[in-house]
């Protein structure tokens, strides 16, 4: 995100500590080894220098407690900004356990150099019951868009069939509603028509969300189960709309590659959307974590052509 005041470029990323003296830091340890870290940039495409580590681990008394993954970030109606991410406690859970109880968490601040306030409880939870059993206790993957007057629209994923639900809330804060009674908007059924075709062993999650000039609500999400080293050109981002705001959505077409720069990645994840200009409304750049061939993760700054 672009900071008007400065011109200067901030990212928000996930880095993995080191596991120990001699384990190379791997996003196979995420979920008890990221952390929330911020770096800068005169240029937005490239030349980051790291901060510092904005959302360190709490200790075993917050939902928070040991991890703090997949942070996105939006700029408030009033002109402040909000930070999302998924919060673990893998000091009350095993491996397997922590992993199924990823809730959202967020933080407040005035300029994108913080001092961020971090929420003591997360924003949303994981369901077990009702018409949002299918998030199966956990949500994760928050996409989020603010909107007129302080609300927000959040997008998210749950666990058991890994589809995605929409939420609201009246400011960043919340309190959270779940739209379409709870249910899934989206699953992994939701697309039958090339190029994006969803199977059952794929998965919809990462998402991203912005508005065109018309209100249309668009968003930009990864495809899991889509990758392996050598398959360059297949397609594991999708494009999907929304015209009711968020209530229901229409799979329009696949969105990016596994092959960027002419790199076919193993994996090329959580997209991202850079938005410049007056009230936001140009798209210059399109973010993705990628994991290389030999198993190294990083960040890489696609620009879009725009018109």
């Amino acid at each position: 995100m672009r900071d008007e005041r400065t011109g200067l470029y901030h990212l928000f990323f996930s880095w993995f500590k080191m596991v120990d003296n001699s384990t190379v830091p791997s996003v196979k340890w995420w979920f008890n080894t990221s952390m929330v870290a911020h770096a800068v940039s005169k240029s937005p495409g490239d030349g980051y220098a790291f901060v510092d580590v904005v959302l360190p681990p709490r200790g075993s008394a917050f939902f928070d407690g040991s991890t703090t993954h997949n942070p996105t970030i939006t700029k408030l109606s009033d002109g402040t900004y909000a930070l999302y991410y998924i919060g673990l406690n893998c000091h009350n859970y095993s491996a397997t356990d922590c992993i199924k109880h990823q809730w959202i968490g967020a933080a407040h601040a005035t300029t994108l150099d913080g001092p961020w306030t971090r929420l003591d409880r997360p924003v949303l939870t994981g369901a077990t019951s009702g018409a949002a059993a299918w998030e199966g206790g956990m949500v994760a993957n928050p996409g989020v868009l603010a909107t007129a007057g302080g609300g927000v629209i959040m997008a998210y994923r749950g666990h058991n069939d890994r589809g995605i639900g929409i939420a609201t809330a009246p400011r960043w804060s919340g309190p959270y509603t779940r739209l379409n009674k709870g249910a899934a908007v989206l699953g992994p059924a939701s697309c039958t028509t090339p190029p994006c075709v969803w199977s059952n062993t794929r998965v919809d999650e990462d998402m991203t969300l912005f508005q065109d000039a018309r209100g249309t609500i668009q968003m930009i999400l990864h495809q899991e189960g889509v990758g392996g080293v050598g398959v360059a050109g297949q397609v594991c981002g999708a494009h999907a709309v929304s015209i009711d705001e968020g209530k229901t959505w229409t799979v329009v077409g696949g969105a990016y590659t596994l092959s960027a720069d002419g790199i076919a990645y193993a994996r090329r994840e959580r997209p991202q959307l850079l938005k410049e200009g007056a009230e936001d409304a140009t798209l210059t750049y399109l973010f993705n974590g990628v994991e290389d061939s030999d198993g190294y993760t990083h960040t890489i700054a696609t620009p879009l052509r725009t018109a």
